[in-house]
């Protein structure tokens, strides 16, 4: 049985009243790229920032239950240090969100938050996750450059590159490509299929057409439930369920 990277196990969350999130059960697969889909509304995002309980920080008025498994402990467990946990879990979001300070300082600021101070080990963090994010060669030149001053496609990749400078196990990711144009969303799809294997993703997406793409597995939510969770060319092709199909096949969404 393949090793889970996270194990949730009567999943809920809630908006005060509003139950965003209906008793989850899911093991996500180690070292693979995950897909979740579904449509507006349906639970994908609060699922994804549960992850690194993000959510928690969200409202004063958010609930959440039941027991979500990573590295052998429960991480909803009041004893958990975020901060600590998004060392391990990192994100990124829908809008590429560099800080207002150089390149040099986005990729450097995880790692000087976790104790790196030595200029040249935060230098060769730099460069190796400006590599892995295929931005290095883009802007080996400018490091003292403000980041803000990148193209969207640059800098979402510059927020890969600093979500990954951490050294984490997982990468979580809220519709990447959603604000970008056709080049560079494919630039990060292919970013995506190169971090597989050295990274867990777990990719929320509105696209389909990139799940297909970039995907190992693909988990379909709707109001709140998981549905059904393939192979992904499983999902598309053969889905199990009536609900799946009906969504993938356009007829509701």
């Amino acid at each position: 049985m393949p090793e889970a990277i996270f194990k949730t196990e009567n999943l809920k969350v809630a908006y005060g009243k509003n139950q965003v999130i209906h008793g989850i059960d899911w093991n996500i697969t180690k070292g693979e790229v995950t897909a979740l889909i579904g449509p507006s509304g349906c639970g994908k995002s609060t699922f994804l920032k549960t992850l690194n309980l993000l959510i928690r920080s969200m409202s004063d008025d958010v609930k959440v239950s039941g027991q979500i498994t990573f590295s052998g402990k429960n991480i909803l467990n009041k004893k958990i240090d975020a901060i600590d946990l998004r060392k391990q879990i990192g994100m990124v979001f829908q809008q590429p969100n560099p800080f207002p300070k150089s390149i040099f300082e986005n990729v450097a600021y995880g790692p000087r938050i976790h104790g790196v101070r030595k200029k040249r080990q935060l230098e060769e963090i730099v460069e190796q996750t400006l590599t892995e994010a295929y931005l290095w060669d883009e802007v080996k030149d400018r490091l003292d450059d403000s980041a803000l001053g990148l193209s969207g496609g640059q800098q979402q990749r510059l927020c890969i590159a600093r979500a990954l400078a951490t050294n984490p196990d997982v990468l979580l990711m809220d519709e990447p490509t959603s604000a970008l144009d056709p080049i560079s969303s494919q630039g990060i799809e292919e970013l995506i299929s190169k971090l597989e294997g050295q990274y867990s993703v777990i990719l929320v997406t509105h696209q389909m057409e990139q799940a297909a793409r970039v995907s190992d597995t693909t988990a379909f939510l709707y109001m709140g439930e998981l549905i059904e969770v393939n192979k992904t060319s499983q999902l598309f092709s053969n889905p199990t369920e009536k609900q799946t199909e009906d969504y993938i096949t356009g007829k509701f969404g």
